[in-house]
């Protein structure tokens, strides 16, 4: 059963939420959940009297508990390879990787603010990348109960913005910022 799919490896804490979503939407995508949100392996009973179809059922999980631990490892730098490789299944090496790499919403959201002060597109062709990434440092921090004041986020936009695009762009108090990027009826391109 090999799968092809690609990921940004697991590095360290800086992108352990991004990359945890990404792994997970796949083993979900597959339906394989089950192997790295609970100690599933150890639900399962086989003994001597176990028919052939439990034999059966239960080889079948083993197989894919060892693709998720194939497909965990493979998506690890190899300095975190080192540390899982001793796990016996693949809920055992997500909750290695969860106790090392796992930062509260506290610790994550001032990164994000953080990030969200600094950032900068440098030329007219790095705006959109910088104010998707920008949107997307909404989302999380939306998502973590630290949504930041409308006009707040069109200061950040704006000064993310490139000079030569700063000089063309004015705003109004009525603009409304969504998911996409700025909408509404009261801003202009020069």
């Amino acid at each position: 059963m090999a799968t092809n799919f690609s990921i940004d490896k697991l590095t360290g804490s800086e992108n352990y939420p991004i990359w945890y979503d990404a792994i997970y939407d796949h083993f979900k995508a597959k339906k394989l959940t089950k192997y790295v949100t609970s100690n599933y392996l150890a639900t399962l009973k086989i003994s001597e009297s176990s028919t052939a179809n439990e034999r059966k059922f239960y080889d079948d999980c083993i197989a894919e508990d060892a693709q998720v631990c194939s497909d965990i490892t493979a998506n690890v730098v190899d300095r975190i390879k080192f540390f899982i490789k001793d796990s016996p299944n693949a809920y055992a090496k997500m909750q290695k990787l969860k106790t090392l790499y796992y930062i509260d919403n506290s610790a994550l959201c001032g990164m994000w603010i953080k990030q969200l002060y600094t950032i900068r597109a440098n030329s007219f062709h790095e705006t959109m990348e910088v104010i998707n990434e920008i949107c997307e440092l909404f989302r999380l921090l939306k998502t973590s109960s630290m949504d930041l004041p409308k006009m707040e986020k069109i200061s950040i936009m704006y000064d993310a913005l490139p000079k030569e695009l700063q000089d063309k762009v004015t705003f109004s108090s009525s603009m409304e910022l969504h998911s996409n990027g700025f909408q509404g009826s009261k801003y202009s391109f020069s």
